[in-house]
């Protein structure tokens, strides 16, 4: 989705997802979503480029360690008035997944408001 997002312009990641056909009750899990990311690795690097470009609150983000640290990979949840909801991951595989599922299920309330309204 982040490189069909990037080269498309003229689009929401929300209208992506609608145009996938993606439903909250597919039966892509997160542990799928893994496996997936292990077999296409640069994947992952697509959705931390999307995750950095993000500028809306609130959102959640994907975030990598700091070059040369020893810290784990990060996914938060941002507001404007709470504190973040710091997720920490071993890998950036785990870390990935759980991003993607998140932003989906966010993408996924986004649309069903759309269209109620």
């Amino acid at each position: 989705m982040p490189a069909v997002f990037k080269e498309a312009g003229d689009t929401t990641m929300a209208a992506l997802l609608t145009v996938s056909r993606y439903r909250s009750d597919s039966r892509v899990s997160e542990a799928d979503l893994e496996a997936h990311l292990k077999t296409h690795p640069s994947l992952v690097d697509a959705w931390v480029e999307y995750s950095d470009e993000q500028r809306a609150l609130p959102a959640w983000y994907l975030m990598r360690p700091r070059e040369g640290s020893t810290e784990d990979w990060r996914v938060d949840y941002l507001t404007a008035r709470e504190k973040p909801r710091e997720h920490v991951f071993p890998d950036r595989f785990a870390a990935c997944a759980f991003f993607i599922m998140r932003k989906v299920d966010e993408l996924l309330k986004l649309t069903e408001q759309e269209r109620s309204s």
